[in-house]
């Protein structure tokens, strides 16, 4: 069982609008990794495309998808305390830029997926891959064998 990869300025062709090409790929998805770190919310691109995963995803009929935070250098406190965290500054500085709708949306995807448990990562990023690739492919497998089960009713 191999395991698909899809990274952004990789596996779009030349041409292509990336902005349909990325909710494309979230949708068609089974996993969708997320690295938060500490200026990930100082890129408005990464935000929106958090706030189309949380649409995507958490309102999908399709409950086996999955999200897999990572917090690369950030504790998992550092997202969701939003009013004191590493993210507060930059959530201000788009409040002068941007909509509070958007704003508002963009803080609502960032506390929903800080409650998801994921994976903190500080040192030893082999250990986390490791864990990372046995974690999928066990999914995989027990999301493959309820298919079966359910479909095939033996």
């Amino acid at each position: 069982m191999g395991i698909g990869v899809f990274i952004d300025n990789i596996n779009i062709p030349k041409g292509q609008y990336i902005a349909e090409a990325i909710p494309r790929a979230i949708a068609e998805s089974r996993f969708s990794v997320v690295v938060l770190s500490k200026g990930y919310a100082s890129s408005t691109w990464c935000l929106d495309e958090l706030v189309q995963f949380r649409v995507i995803k958490f309102y999908s009929w399709l409950r086996y998808d999955r999200a897999l935070p990572v917090f690369y250098h950030l504790p998992p406190s550092g997202v969701s305390d939003l009013s004191s965290g590493c993210y507060k500054r930059d959530l201000d500085r788009h409040k002068e830029k941007f909509t509070y709708v958007r704003v508002n949306r963009w803080r609502l995807a960032l506390k929903s997926i800080a409650d998801i448990a994921g994976w903190v990562l500080s040192d030893h990023q082999y250990v986390l891959v490791q864990k990372f690739v046995l974690f999928v492919k066990t999914y995989s497998i027990y999301i493959y064998l309820l298919f079966i089960i359910k479909f095939w009713r033996f």
